[in-house]
């Protein structure tokens, strides 16, 4: 008796096992088809463009010697930047504030 009831609990962990493994096969896939579907969509964007040469005037170069402008001009991008990344993580905490 002791036997078949062992048995049966063999099955049963077999069976819990399985639907484990199961799960997480699925979930693999999920994933690497999202991985997929993200290679697609990036491999359909448009190669980035050169960079446009400089002015060939020396006027810049002039300008640039009193005020570095590479500088101020990636300081007003990443401000930029991060101000419109602030307006959408507010946007999305306002939808979350809602529910």
């Amino acid at each position: 008796m002791i036997g078949l009831l062992q048995e049966i609990l063999c099955a049963v962990e077999r069976l819990a096992a399985l639907i484990v493994n199961g799960l997480v096969a699925v979930l693999n896939q999920m994933i690497t088809g999202i991985g997929i579907m993200l290679e697609v969509l990036l491999s359909l964007l448009p190669n980035m463009p050169e960079a446009p040469a400089p002015p060939s005037s020396g006027v810049l170069g002039f300008m640039n010697w009193f005020i570095p402008l590479a500088p101020l001009a990636t300081l007003l991008v990443t401000m930029g930047g991060m101000f419109g990344a602030f307006l959408l993580v507010r946007i999305g905490l306002n939808w979350m504030r809602a529910l």
